[in-house]
C-alpha cells in the first residue's frame, strides 16, 4: 500500500500522498507534513489492539480543513476503529470497500496521481478534519481493533505504513513466545507483562509474525508467489520451550587453544580468561576435554571428561599452566580430537582458537579439513588477528560458526560470548522434508542446531498447488521429535515481497562462499550474475550487471567503488581483506540476516518483478515497450484491468510502466503531472 493516509482538502496542491482538491485563484500552498508517526500494537494469540498517534504539521500560512481519509485493513479483521483530533472524539465514518473504491477512483481521476490505485480494494476511513490552523500542528489517534489469524503454523499481523514520516516508533507488548519481523529489525525485552518490542528506523509496512506462548517445538510457513504456481517460501523454526536450560542437550565440547609463540602476551591471557569462563559454565551433564597446541599438541585427558568438580579444577590448573612458545601444528590438534569417542545421543563440539597459520606438519587446507568432517561434530573456530588462515578455519566450520577477532578487540569477551550462545543445545540434527510441493535451492542447505533462544529460518524457491506438508525431525532432550503441518499451498498471489528478496541475497553469499574457498566455476559464476540482475545486489562479477545490458546506471562509479570495497581480495587466504570477507560472507548467509539487497539506481521490486526507471517510464525486466499494448491511465480500461486484477495495484501505482502480464506486455500511458 502506498500510504497509509490521505487528506482531501478544498485547497490547491498535491504531495507526499496528500490529496489538494483544486479551487481556482487560490495561491499555491505547501504540502502537509506528517511529522511524527507513533504505532503502539498490544497482541495476544488471537487479537490486536493497534494505536496509531499521527502528528500533521501545516507549514502554510493559511488555514486548511477538510477531510481525513485512511486506508485501513479488510471489514474481515476490523471490529472496532475510532478517531480523535487533539483529544476531541470525532464520528468516523467506516467505508466498505466498494465506496471507498469509488472514492479512489474519483481522486485519482481528478488529481491525475497514479500511486492512489494503491488503496483500492481496502475499507477506509473518513471523517471531517476540524481547521488546521497556520504554523501548527493537529494530533490525531486511530485505533484498531482486529483478529489474527493463524496460517502455516504462524500468526502474522500486517499494517500497511508506506507514508514516511519525519520521526516514527513502534512499539508494543506480546503475550507470544517467539516473535520476528521480516520489515523491521526489533529491539525485545521479557519482561512479567509479556514480552516489549520497538523499532524506531522506518521500513514501511510492518508485519510481525510470531508463535504462541508456551509453545512446543514450532514450524511455521510464508509464501511469496506470483501466479499461485510457484514462488518462494520462508520456514520459521522455533525450538521447544524449556523452563530451565539444565535440561538442554547434553553435550560433548573440546577446547582447543593455540599456545604458539605469537600468542605471547595479552592474547595467551585473554584465551585463558575465556576458558575459565567457559568450564565453569559447563552443566553437570556436560562432558569436555582441553587441548593446547604449539608444536605439538597435549590434551588434558585420554578421553572425554564428565564436567565434575575434580575434573574442573584440574583443567583450570592445566588452563593456567599454558606458555606462549614454538610453531603452529594444527594437524596435530585435530587429530587429538579424532580419538575422543563419539556419542550419537550427544551433541559434539571443537572449540578452536589460533592466531595463525599452520607452520608444521601437514598443511593442506583438504587434508585438515577431513580431519574434523563428521555429522555428528560441529567445530567453532575464532581466528585472532590477521595472520589466520580463513579459507581453512571457514572449512572447518562449515557444520558450526566462525569468528574473528580484530587487534583491537578483547578475545576473552568473543570467546566468552560465543560460548554462551552455543552452551546450551536445545534441537539438533534437524530435517526438513516435504509432500505435495517441492523445495529447491534451500538455504541454509544444511540446518544448524538450534540453541537456547534462537530460532532459525530457512528460505527455498517452491513450486506446487493445493494441499501440501511439512515435517520438521530433530532431536530435543535426547529423543527424536517430529512436527508436521499441513498447509494449503496459495493458489493467487500472496505479496511478502521481503521473502524472495532475503532468499536472494543469502543464496548469492552461499555461491560466493563457495567461490571464495573452493575457486572459481563457471557455473556458479553465471549464477550469481542471473541473481545479482534479477535482485540487484552488488557481487565483484556484476558491477556494471546489475540491469539489462542496454540500460544505463547512472551510479555505476559508485556501485564499482562500492564493489571493490566490499569483495576485493576475495581470494586471499589471510590478511584483514580475508577477514573482512569471510566476515561479510558469514554475516549474508547466517539464518537470522534480513537485510534487504541495496537500492541501485532507481530500481523497485514488486511482486517478486523488477522494475527500472527509463527516463518517464517504469520498465519491468524483460518488458519491450515497442512491443506492449498501450492502456491510457484513468480510462473505462484502466479501472477494468484495476478491478479484475487487483494484485497489479503496485504496478499500477508506479504510473508510468510497462510490464509483462498474463502472456501480454502492457504500458500504462498519458500520465499528466
Amino acid at each position: 500500500m502506498r500510504s497509509l493516509f490521505s487528506i482531501l482538502f478544498p485547497l490547491s496542491l498535491f504531495a507526499q500522498h496528500i490529496i489538494i482538491d483544486p479551487i481556482p485563484r487560490m495561491p499555491q500552498l505547501q504540502p502537509m507534513v506528517l511529522s511524527a508517526l507513533d504505532v503502539n500494537v498490544q497482541m495476544d494469540q488471537h487479537t490486536a489492539e493497534t494505536l496509531l498517534t499521527l502528528h500533521f504539521y501545516n507549514p502554510n500560512g493559511s488555514r486548511l480543513e477538510g477531510t481525513f481519509l485512511c486506508p485501513i485493513p479488510s471489514a474481515s479483521t476490523v471490529s472496532r476503529v475510532t478517531l480523535d483530533i487533539n483529544g476531541v472524539a470525532t464520528p468516523a465514518e467506516l467505508l466498505d470497500a466498494n465506496k471507498a473504491r469509488d472514492i479512489y477512483e474519483e481522486i485519482v481521476r481528478r488529481t491525475k496521481d497514479p500511486a492512489l490505485v494503491s488503496y483500492a480494494g481496502n475499507q477506509m476511513i473518513q471523517a471531517r478534519i476540524f481547521p488546521i490552523e497556520p504554523h501548527s500542528e493537529r494530533v490525531l489517534t486511530i485505533q484498531l481493533q482486529q483478529l489474527i489469524d493463524q496460517d502455516n503454523g504462524l500468526y502474522t499481523y500486517r499494517l500497511p505504513l508506506n507514508a514516511q514520516p519525519n520521526q516514527f516508533k513502534l512499539h508494543g507488548t506480546t503475550e507470544s513466545g517467539w516473535l520476528g519481523s521480516g520489515t523491521h529489525k526489533l529491539n525485545q525485552q521479557d519482561t512479567p507483562a509479556g514480552m516489549t518490542f520497538d523499532a524506531t528506523t522506518w521500513s514501511g509496512d510492518v508485519e510481525l509474525v510470531f508463535t504462541p506462548k508456551d509453545t512446543q517445538t514450532g514450524l511455521g510457513a510464508q509464501f511469496h508467489t506470483v501466479d499461485g504456481r510457484e514462488g518462494w517460501v520462508m520456514l520459521r523454526i522455533v525450538p521447544p520451550t524449556l523452563k530451565t536450560t539444565e535440561r538442554t542437550h547434553p553435550k560433548d565440547i573440546a577446547f582447543v587453544v593455540d599456545t604458539s609463540g605469537s600468542m605471547l602476551g595479552a592474547k595467551l591471557e585473554q584465551a585463558q580468561a575465556a576458558l575459565r569462563f567457559c568450564l565453569g559454565a559447563l552443566k553437570p551433564q556436560d562432558r569436555f576435554q582441553v587441548v593446547r597446541f604449539s608444536t605439538e599438541s597435549e590434551p588434558l585427558g585420554s578421553d572425554w571428561m564428565p564436567a565434575e568438580p575434580t575434573n574442573l579444577k584440574n583443567a583450570v590448573t592445566f588452563v593456567d599452566q599454558f606458555q606462549a612458545l614454538g610453531g603452529t601444528n594444527i594437524q596435530a590438534a585435530l587429530e587429538s580430537t579424532q580419538s575422543l569417542s563419539p556419542a550419537n545421543d550427544r551433541v559434539q563440539m571443537i572449540l578452536f582458537i589460533t592466531d595463525g597459520k599452520p607452520t608444521i606438519g601437514n598443511q593442506d587446507e583438504s587434508k585438515l579439513t577431513a580431519l574434523v568432517a563428521s555429522d555428528q561434530r560441529r567445530v567453532f573456530s575464532v581466528g585472532v588477528g590477521f595472520d589466520v588462515n580463513t579459507h581453512l578455519l571457514d572449512r572447518m566450520s562449515e557444520h558450526g560458526s566462525r569468528t574473528y577477532v580484530r587487534p583491537e578487540e578483547d578475545l576473552e569477551v568473543k570467546v566468552s560470548a560465543l560460548f554462551a550462545k552455543i552452551q546450551a543445545p536445545v534441537m539438533t540434527q534437524l530435517q526438513i522434508n516435504a509432500s505435495g510441493m517441492r523445495l529447491m535451492e534451500t538455504t541454509p542447505e544444511r540446518l544448524p542446531d538450534l540453541f537456547h533462544g534462537q530460532d532459525l529460518q530457512v528460505l527455498a524457491r517452491y513450486q506446487g498447488t493445493g494441499k501440501a506438508a511439512l515435517t520438521l525431525e530433530g532431536m530435543v532432550e535426547g529423543k527424536k521429535v517430529k512436527q508436521r503441518i499441513q498447509i494449503v499451498l496459495p493458489d493467487r498471489g500472496v505479496q511478502s515481497i521481503h521473502i524472495p528478496k532475503i532468499w536472494a541475497q543469502r543464496r548469492v553469499g552461499f555461491l560466493l562462499d563457495q567461490i571464495r574457498l573452493n575457486g572459481e566455476q563457471g557455473e556458479l559464476i553465471d549464477e550469481v550474475k542471473r541473481l545479482a540482475k534479477t535482485w540487484g545486489i552488488i557481487t565483484p562479477y556484476t558491477s556494471f550487471l546489475v540491469l539489462e545490458d542496454d540500460m544505463p546506471v547512472a551510479s555505476a562509479p559508485t556501485i564499482r567503488h562500492q564493489s571493490e570495497d566490499r569483495f576485493r581480495n576475495l581470494s586471499q587466504k589471510s590478511g584483514e581483506a580475508s577477514v573482512m570477507a569471510s566476515e561479510e560472507m558469514a554475516s549474508i548467509t547466517d539464518s537470522s540476516y534480513s537485510m534487504e539487497p541495496e537500492p541501485m539506481g532507481e530500481i523497485k521490486w514488486i511482486g517478486g518483478k523488477m522494475f527500472t526507471r527509463q527516463g518517464p517510464l517504469w520498465q519491468e525486466s524483460g518488458a519491450d515497450p515497442q512491443r506492449a499494448k498501450s492502456i491510457t491511465f484513468a480510462s473505462k480500461a484502466y479501472f477494468e484491468l484495476l478491478a479484475k486484477y487487483p494484485e497489479l495495484r503496485e504496478i499500477l501505482a508506479l504510473g508510468s510502466v510497462c510490464f509483462l502480464w498474463q502472456g501480454e506486455t502492457l504500458t500504462i500511458t498519458n500520465i499528466q503531472n
